[in-house]
């Protein structure tokens, strides 16, 4: 079992015997613990960070893009943050941008979405690990419901204005209802195994 189609194909690519054997399944968020808080006021940006060297300035670049809109914005490393923290984060937040080179399913991101915070991403489609590219993405389960991909900085600009006159367009908390809860996410997963 992979979280998703581009895990899976490098395993049988690794070893070919796989084929047929093998099948994308993603694990699912606890949406009773990830919820948005409907007292907070969500007026502010978070910028998660994964993979920091890999992006230069970019990071840098949308920060102060984002603030000379006028806009709030708290930036969040991975690993230097608590589950606790990084909800407080995301109560407080209307929109999150992701900055990852690859995401086997993007767990992180199912999170902000079950809190209601539709994202933008980085978007990445191959990476190189000890001398061998591959194909991946940045956010497999990234859909039109809760967020949109961007390439580079004027894509961002683009992407950020889409976001910003369509707000009420994205619903990622439904989407990760109907799609990526732990009790939908479970039940697949049992479907998965009666029918091997």
């Amino acid at each position: 079992i992979t979280p998703w189609d581009w895990v899976m194909d490098l395993y049988v690519e690794d070893n070919p015997r796989l084929q047929g054997r093998c099948c994308a399944w993603s694990a699912g968020v606890d949406t009773d613990y990830w919820k948005p808080s409907p007292e907070n006021n969500r007026d502010r940006i978070l910028i998660f960070e994964k993979q920091s060297k890999e992006f230069g300035n970019s990071v840098q670049l949308c920060v102060e893009y984002l603030r000379g809109l006028g806009w709030g914005v708290d930036i969040v490393r991975y690993g230097f943050f608590t589950h606790s923290q990084y909800l407080q984060m995301l109560k407080r937040s209307c929109l999150m941008l992701g900055f990852s080179t690859s995401e086997s399913q993007g767990i992180a991101w199912a999170e902000a979405w079950s809190v209601d915070v539709p994202t933008l991403l980085w978007k990445n489609t191959s990476k190189v690990y000890r001398d061998r590219r591959y194909n991946c993405s940045t956010a497999p389960y990234l859909r039109p419901e809760n967020g949109l991909f961007w390439n580079d900085l004027e894509d961002f600009k683009a992407k950020f204005a889409k976001w910003e006159s369509h707000r009420g367009h994205f619903a990622p908390r439904k989407w990760v209802l109907e799609n990526m809860s732990d009790e939908v996410c479970a039940s697949i997963l049992y479907k998965k195994v009666t029918e091997c």
